[in-house]
């Protein structure tokens, strides 16, 4: 075999070589992107479980501002109650609602339909409860119906925050799997491209 063709198989080789490595190392990155992309989305999902959670105690914060304005006879407690259950409402769905729209395992995504059923049935509470005149008696069985939801949803809203939290240990456990298994492959392929 004449020496330029000794060269040019070298060259071959080395090229075949180059190109496996970087096509495996493209397929490495993009396994790695997604497996951070799958925690980024679990760690977001956990952070609006925990908002939509805070706007729960809000809306409760609200309905005992507003009875204890009509307690008091204080309409700008009454009417500041009103204003901010508005607000936690509207926060609590939207939150509920890109917690919804993330990607999730059947068990997540059940668990958050079930909880999105009792957020409305709260928030529902919550206000019938701020719709009562002050001075009403049946504030207090309206006060009894919302204290139901609320326990109703602490339990979902609970169920849901232990199925995200497994969730995100499993995404951040897979890519850090996934980062060891692309460091051994490299290290396999580089070891085998060096004569």
């Amino acid at each position: 075999m004449k020496i330029r063709q000794q060269l040019l198989s070298i060259a071959l080789a080395g090229a075949l070589a180059t190109s496996l490595l970087g096509g495996l190392a493209l397929w490495l990155t993009e396994r790695q992107g997604q497996a951070l992309q799958n925690m980024r989305n679990s760690v977001s999902a956990v952070r609006n479980a925990m908002e939509g959670d805070m706007m729960h105690d809000a809306i409760r914060g609200d309905v005992l501002r507003f009875q204890l304005g009509a307690k008091e006879d204080d309409a700008n407690a009454r009417a500041e109650a009103r204003k901010d259950l508005t607000e936690h409402t509207e926060r609590f769905n939207k939150v509920m609602g890109e917690l919804q729209q993330s990607p999730h395992s059947s068990d997540v995504t059940l668990a958050i339909q079930k909880a999105r059923q009792q957020v409305v049935a709260y928030t529902e509470a919550a206000d019938a409860v701020l719709k009562t005149n002050a001075h009403d008696q049946p504030l207090a069985a309206k006060r009894d119906h919302f204290d139901k939801a609320f326990e109703n949803l602490e339990k979902e809203m609970e169920a849901l925050a232990d199925l995200l939290e497994r969730q995100a240990i499993s995404a951040t456990e897979a890519a850090a799997q996934q980062q060891a298994s692309m460091r051994w492959v490299l290290a396999a392929a580089l070891g085998l491209t060096v004569p």
